[in-house]
């Protein structure tokens, strides 16, 4: 992903250095030093430099793609809280857009609110699709997944400013940067809320020092504030963020409790009918025999997707029966080893199927942890990792 100068960032007063999809990751006061640190990450990643962000306009975007912060745009109108928008992704532009941008293709979002006040859960608007992300098998096979909101991000971009300007401390580990980028980009690890929980309620005291919570106070923000903006938390009202990820780590923690470890009953070990090996690739899942049951199911599954594709979609997106046939059979063998109980192994089976369709679809997982299939992929595809 290349790196790009930008001017008009999210929680920068100067220059900022950012990914494509709008990650800051650096903050500087002169334009000079965010060219430098983005010269030097495309150097060290064997990128070639982006130049300026506000020029980097996907040919499938309108021209008149810009900040939601000028001053023609209406209030609260940006690509985040956009119809088509969702996980960085324009469905109707078939591009990777930046969440604080807007063109003039803007729609509202029908949803609930959640921890967001004045803002709604992004169901991306489409007509049939989401239903068809959020099938129950999908959900089922551990996809467990996080809407950041959005003052959480403001905070984690705050730290990262404070932290490009020298008033993080000397105990400040590589790790937080790290994950405050990610957080100021919306995304969240279920390791990271569970740790954030934790974290914020042993670090509370350290608000006690006037110059960690008092705004007013000459020394604000003191290397405890910093800390805390990193980890997502106002640390002049920390409740709000605290709260937020208490309540994700407890759907962690419930999570991880329905999987379990097989039962004897289930440890199989290898196949009467399918060889060792066959679900190794796509290529050689002619081998695989199933029942005409779920043969017919991965027909079934192979021929909807396809037909829910547009005509100009890349060949990469689509399915074949061998793909489905070979996840299919990873799935069998992975049930073996742990799987929620009540589910049958054929459930699980197609749970992993449903979530690789979802794939190949949308050219990344639901969850990021799924890539044992990735091999399957077709080449073409952005995370396929045949040669």
């Amino acid at each position: 992903m290349p790196y790009f100068v930008d001017d008009s960032a999210a929680g920068c007063n100067g220059f900022a250095t950012v990914k494509e999809d709008g990650e800051v990751i650096g903050c500087h006061t002169t334009k000079e030093a965010a060219i430098a640190q983005m010269v030097a990450v495309s150097i060290a990643e064997d990128l070639e430099p982006g130049g300026d962000y506000n020029e980097r306009i996907s040919p499938n975007l309108p021209a008149a793609y810009r900040p939601a912060s000028s001053p023609d745009v209406p209030a609260n109108h940006n690509c985040g809280n956009c119809g088509y928008y969702k996980n960085f992704y324009c469905k109707r532009w078939d591009a990777l857009v930046a969440p604080a941008y807007y063109c003039a293709a803007w729609e509202e979002v029908e949803g609930i609110p959640n921890d967001n006040p004045g803002q709604t859960i992004q169901s991306g608007n489409i007509s049939g699709e989401d239903a068809y992300y959020s099938a129950p098998f999908i959900n089922m096979f551990r996809q467990l997944s996080f809407d950041v909101p959005v003052y959480i991000r403001t905070n984690a971009r705050k730290g990262l400013d404070y932290y490009g300007k020298g008033l993080a401390g000397d105990g400040l580990t590589d790790k937080t940067v790290r994950e405050a980028r990610d957080l100021a980009a919306g995304r969240v690890s279920e390791d990271k809320v569970v740790r954030a929980a934790a974290w914020g309620q042993r670090h509370m005291t350290d608000l006690d020092a006037v110059q960690n919570s008092n705004p007013n106070n000459d020394q604000f923000p003191g290397p405890g504030a910093v800390a805390f903006y990193l980890w997502g938390m106002d640390p002049t009202n920390p409740q709000p963020a605290l709260q937020w990820f208490e309540r994700q780590a407890e759907k962690v923690k419930a999570e991880r409790a329905e999987s379990e470890p097989a039962p004897a009953k289930d440890q199989i070990k290898g196949s009467k009918v399918n060889p060792e090996g066959s679900a190794g690739k796509a290529a050689g899942s002619g081998t695989i025999e199933l029942t005409e049951a779920i043969e017919t199911g991965l027909k079934n599954k192979a021929t909807e997707h396809n037909e829910s594709l547009d005509a100009g979609d890349p060949s990469w997106k689509r399915a074949t029966v061998g793909m489905l046939r070979a996840v299919y059979r990873r799935g069998s063998g992975a049930y073996s080893t742990s799987h929620r109980p009540g589910i049958s192994r054929a459930a699980w089976s197609m749970a992993r199927v449903n979530a690789f369709l979802v794939l190949l679809k949308r050219g990344r997982p639901a969850n990021a942890a799924y890539i044992t299939d990735n091999d399957l992929l077709p080449k073409g595809h952005p995370r396929s990792s045949r040669k």
